[in-house]
């Protein structure tokens, strides 16, 4: 009778603490401060995954899980064409703001695919599936599912990813993962740093200033992350299905590739964006 007890009261204090644990986090919630938006329709057959800008040409890009890319023009889409067929699993691309060599991240192969800014493939690398002899991506996984341009050095350049999953124990967790491609070998892109995150479903991460804001596409938000992975912030986010994110600080315009085929365009309040900048 007394271990019933025991039980009944564990059980009522976990009950607690998640209720506990959804008021505070409802605390920190706050729906985008959206001052209008826009969906920019793309082609049949074209599920977009990733999308993101080039500031020095302000060329938007968006790539879609088979393997096509195409160009937001004067808000309309169009299709763009690599310089060969690609029977890819393409899931997001990011550009290297002092080249605009483009980079494309591949869930199915592991790999990261290098194309010039005429979209002509020069290079790819594979990536490293283990962080301090521990394996983090699995083949059978959600797998990797954003990329964004942090820096670069000398011999390296590095990016930020996401394994995406529901889980957030065990193996094959959520988590962020930090990327080191080597520029000038044909060596592997090895994970540098891991770290594991409540955030479930990540479909993607923006990198900017130390700061990450990632989306949970399961729960249809937006989370803004500083240096050392505290949320700062959580936004409710319009449509569904969000895949990528990429933003025109300029024009205080944040752009959301959606899996069911648009883009949306959603002009910001000005106040918003300006801890990026």
């Amino acid at each position: 009778m007394r271990f019933k007890y025991l039980f009944i009261i564990i059980v009522i204090i976990i009950i607690l603490y998640q209720i506990i644990k959804v008021e505070v986090n409802n605390l920190n919630l706050e729906n985008i401060p959206i001052l209008s938006y826009t969906k920019i329709k793309t082609s049949k057959n074209f599920e977009p995954s990733g999308i993101s800008i080039n500031h020095i040409n302000n060329m938007i890009l968006v790539v879609s899980d088979n393997g096509k890319i195409g160009e937001i023009i004067n808000e309309k889409f169009e299709k763009r064409k690599f310089n060969k067929r690609y029977k890819k699993d393409f899931e997001d691309l990011t550009f290297n703001p002092n080249s605009s060599d483009i980079y494309i991240i591949d869930e199915e192969k592991n790999m990261i695919y290098i194309f010039d800014k005429e979209l002509k493939f020069y290079k790819k690398s594979k990536i490293n599936r283990y962080y301090k002899n521990q394996k983090v991506l699995f083949k059978k996984g959600n797998g990797l599912e954003s990329l964004s341009y942090v820096k670069e050095d000398e011999n390296y350049i590095y990016f930020i990813s996401a394994n995406q999953s529901y889980k957030t124990s065990g193996k094959n967790i959520s988590s962020i993962l930090y990327l080191k491609y080597p520029k000038n070998t044909n060596e592997e892109t090895v994970i540098y740093n891991y770290l594991k995150s409540d955030i479930k479903d990540i479909s993607s991460i923006y990198y900017r200033n130390d700061f990450l804001l990632v989306i949970s596409d399961f729960e249809n938000k937006l989370y803004i992350l500083n240096d050392k992975h505290e949320t700062l912030k959580i936004y409710n986010l319009i449509g569904e299905n969000q895949e990528g994110l990429t933003f025109d600080f300029i024009n205080n315009i944040m752009y959301i590739a959606q899996d069911s085929g648009d883009i949306l365009k959603i002009i910001l309040n000005e106040d918003f964006l300006n801890f990026l900048r």
